[in-house]
């Protein structure tokens, strides 16, 4: 648009030299058809003098009178053309100088469009970014609720897994001690039951085996009873004899403990567990009928 409004002013100033330099050698055409006719008047009036001559000197004054006008009137006309001339020139300056204050107009419109277009092109970078931006803050956001909500969904389950984890390990642990107190419960109920069939054994084959190897005493009373602790080896060898709770006769304890001490090895129980129970030590209830 400029170099067009460029390219129009020069052809403007190009037209304005052509029309001055026209107008020119018109003006000069005429006046040198004004010349050539005014010494072809002047040739015809000097023809006409040298024929008028005879009619006097107030002729030739009216002649030159006339010329004077006439020669008045030419510089007249040539000031009116230098007039015409200089205020063609004016309105040519003025016109130059509208084109261009049109041109500086022109050139400073499209600077303010160029800026205002600047502008646009900036504020529409900028909502782009902004709108990419915020679109990038929502998908960041997105995102992180994602995790987090994974991570949630994580620790849920791994709550959920550890609360599985810690039921089934409580309920293996009240198994365990439920298997534990029931092996506890079978063990004391075996143990009781070794206890109470060592104590029968002692009471039924033992007792009998010792009182079977005692020598009655002539002195000593009847009725007698002592209690004996006896230390014997698996094999039923009685490695010791003691007097826990006497009898109040001291030949009678004596002859309880060598009895005792006679009958190994002793008869043990062939059940292991029961024969567990009478070592190292068990008590001899000692009451020979």
């Amino acid at each position: 648009m400029a170099e067009a409004k460029r390219q129009a002013t020069q052809e403007a100033r190009r037209e304005a030299v052509a029309e001055a330099k026209r107008r020119a050698a018109e003006e000069a055409k005429r006046g040198a058809a004004e010349e050539a006719k005014r010494e072809a008047t002047a040739e015809a009036k000097r023809q006409a003098a040298a024929e008028e001559a005879k009619r006097g000197a107030a002729e030739e004054a009216r002649r030159e009178a006339a010329a004077e006008v006439k020669r008045r009137a030419a510089q007249e006309a040539k000031r009116e053309a230098a007039e015409e001339a200089r205020r063609q020139a004016a309105q040519e300056a003025k016109r130059q100088a509208a084109a261009e204050e049109a041109k500086r107009r022109a050139a400073e419109e499209a600077k303010r469009q160029a800026a205002a277009e600047e502008a646009r092109r900036e504020a529409a970078a900028e909502a782009k970014r902004r709108a990419a931006a915020e679109e990038a803050r929502r998908e960041a956001a997105a995102e992180e609720a994602r995790r987090e909500a994974a991570a949630e969904a994580k620790r849920r389950a791994a709550a959920e897994e550890a609360r599985r984890e810690a039921a089934a390990e409580a309920k293996r642990r009240a198994a365990e001690e439920a298997n534990r107190k029931a092996e506890q419960a079978r063990q004391l109920a075996q143990k009781l039951a070794a206890q109470e069939k060592a104590r029968s054994h002692a009471e039924n084959v033992i007792g009998p085996y010792v009182e079977r190897r005692w020598n009655p005493m002539a002195s000593s009373q009847g009725g007698l009873v002592c209690l004996l602790r006896m230390t014997v080896t698996g094999s039923g060898q009685v490695t010791n004899v003691q007097v826990v709770k006497g009898s109040g006769d001291s030949l009678f304890d004596n002859s309880a403990v060598a009895a005792a001490q006679r009958a190994s090895p002793l008869p043990m129980p062939n059940d292991a567990a029961v024969a567990q129970e009478l070592r190292p030590t068990f008590i001899l209830r000692f009451r020979p009928k």
